[in-house]
């Protein structure tokens, strides 16, 4: 016996189902990243400035000399500063970084992240527009002071006294006690009938 055409499930029905579904979530993707919110990401800086030196102290240098670096950088964003350390195009790449912050739903993201092919890439074609315009449009975080401790010690909180309702507790231990013993009599009442039957 074959397939009918008539079966509510059939191929072209879920094929159907199927197809729509994805459309559902590639637009729902799309609109997502602009219902997103500020997430703190990290970027690889080319031009650090500070003279550092290479891992083999064969060079001290402030930037990348290699334009794969300056050519890159700007578009690679990374969740973590470890994944941007691990990002580097090239062994000795020294190129620094730096926090900036992105307005997206990181559900969006997560789709097309990958920490060790360069986290997400905001020139890459399959990316939603929306991704895209986010994070051509992400802003360097700024760095906040802390703030001195203050020169005297914030006067002790009390907590304000709950209002008693009246209980003790004891009612409540009493009424536990009593279905315990309600519930005993009940199980000794059916195991007795079982034992008068057989």
């Amino acid at each position: 016996m074959g397939m009918e055409a008539t079966e509510v499930f059939s191929r072209r029905n879920f094929m159907a189902a199927a197809g729509g579904s994805v459309v559902a979530a590639f637009a729902n993707a799309s609109s997502a990243a602009a219902d997103g919110s500020n997430h703190t990401f990290w970027m690889l800086n080319p031009s650090w400035g500070t003279p550092l030196t290479t891992a083999m102290g064969s060079d001290t240098k402030s930037e990348c000399h290699g334009a794969a670096c300056h050519n890159a950088a700007p578009h690679r964003f990374f969740l973590t500063r470890a994944d941007a350390i691990a990002g580097r195009l090239q062994i000795g790449c020294l190129a620094q970084p730096e926090a900036v912050t992105v307005c997206v739903d990181l559900n969006v993201v997560m789709p097309y992240y990958n920490a060790r092919l360069g986290g997400v890439d905001g020139r890459c074609p399959v990316l939603p527009a929306s991704l895209r315009t986010a994070l051509h449009d992400a802003t360097a975080c700024s760095v906040v002071a802390p703030a001195p401790p203050p020169a005297t010690p914030p006067p002790a909180v009390v907590p304000p006294e709950l209002p008693r309702t009246g209980e003790d507790g004891s009612s409540i231990l009493a009424a536990a006690a009593a279905t315990t013993a309600l519930g005993v009599v009940v199980w000794a009442a059916t195991s007795r009938d079982k034992t008068v039957k057989s």
